[in-house]
């Protein structure tokens, strides 16, 4: 009889065994072991927080975009504002004195500038080390300003630099609108 007891205390106590394993602490079998695992460490902490980090960059890299673009962004009407004769040059008398129309607009190459004062900086901050290159380009280019545009009273410049900075931004039509790129 002790060993029919002792036979059915080892089978329950396999049974509660197998019954256990799934819920057992230690049980590699269970679906949520390393979860469990991690949540009695510090882990998942370090975890929430590198989440919370990366949403936060990712937020803000956005709203700095959005807010980039709205400091370079210039509404520019469609119809052209009135050019009153003389007005152009009055205003630009008033800022750089003796100004006058028949300004080139154009660097040319009877601009010798670079050799009366030699440039200390380098491309793109100056001419130095690239006056052979530059003379070159000014050898080949043309300075005529075409008819339609001198015999303008009103000529609209506009100055786009090459940083890249209108790629992909949809302005073409509007630089177009100027008479001088």
């Amino acid at each position: 009889m002790e060993e029919e007891s002792a036979l059915a205390s080892g089978a329950q106590q396999t049974s509660e065994t197998v019954a256990r394993g799934s819920r057992d602490d230690t049980s590699p079998q269970e679906p949520c072991y390393l979860l469990r695992n991690m949540t009695s460490k510090s882990h998942w902490k370090l975890l929430a927080l590198a989440l919370v980090l990366v949403v936060v960059m990712v937020w803000y890299s956005i709203s700095r975009e959005d807010r980039y673009i709205e400091f370079f962004y210039f509404p520019i009407s469609e119809k052209k504002e009135p050019c009153f004769q003389g007005e152009a040059e009055r205003q630009a008398s008033k800022i750089f004195g003796n100004r006058s129309r028949e300004q080139p607009i154009f660097l040319q190459l009877k601009d010798y500038f670079w050799v009366k004062t030699p440039s200390t900086y380098e491309l793109p901050f100056g001419t130095k080390g690239s006056e052979d290159l530059l003379l070159r380009v000014l050898a080949i280019t043309s300075y005529s300003i075409p008819e339609s545009i001198k015999s303008l009273e009103c000529r609209r410049c506009v100055v786009v630099g090459n940083g890249h900075r209108l790629r992909n931004s949809s302005l073409g039509g509007v630089i177009n609108k100027y008479d001088v790129v």
